[in-house]
């Protein structure tokens, strides 16, 4: 697995050994980056169930300010830090060793708030519904701001409490990825921000 494009684009990530981590596939990653590419610059990123860190840290290449990171699998924490470290991220990110429904309390406690909050959790688990309920309950979408959620490629995009809008749906195989928004973000067809 490689970072595939940006400052540390072609380096290698370290991922945990077993089954218990699915990595997102590359061509998704290419397509989901490509499509959040206008909102990267400077942005301010979580990356729940973050595993190897992959997707944040092709966030940072891409030019993310910073990135916080959420994860309480031992091997996959051994893996993210490990990475962090070799890729020499470690000042430009956080990770929060912690289930993500106690993390979304603590950083919303904290009135953190993030630009692009990406998320990949187990799919068997059916977790999302209650991941955009935390985020939404902590306040943690900044105004304008864009989360992205993986899951099963079969699925309807999980239903979103409001603010949250579902904005798109991308299926690539076994895998989709749903797009939602506050009230005020807009993606075009090419992933472009629009007005």
């Amino acid at each position: 697995m490689r970072v595939i494009a940006g400052k540390v684009g072609g380096r290698k990530l370290q991922a945990p050994k077993g089954m218990d981590t699915r990595p997102t596939p590359d061509r998704v990653r290419e397509a989901l980056f490509s499509m959040l590419l206008p909102h990267m610059p400077g942005a301010r990123v979580l990356d729940l169930y973050a595993g190897s860190g992959a997707l944040g840290i092709e966030a940072l290449s891409r030019g993310a300010a910073h990135v916080t990171f959420v994860e309480q699998a031992k091997g996959a924490l051994a893996a993210l830090q490990a990475n962090l470290s070799a890729l020499g991220l470690a000042d430009v990110s956080s990770v929060v060793p912690a289930p993500v429904a106690r993390a979304l309390g603590r950083l919303g406690g904290a009135q953190q708030q993030f630009d692009i909050i990406l998320m990949d959790p187990p799919y068997a688990q059916n977790l999302v519904p209650q991941t955009l309920q935390g985020v939404v309950e902590g306040a943690l979408l900044a105004a304008g701001g864009i989360l992205v959620a993986e899951h099963a490629g079969k699925s309807p995009s999980p239903a979103a409490p409001p603010p949250l809008q579902c904005m798109d749906l991308r299926r690539y195989g076994d895998v989709a990825v749903s797009v939602y928004s506050g009230a005020h973000a807009v993606l075009s067809p090419q992933g472009e921000a629009a007005p």
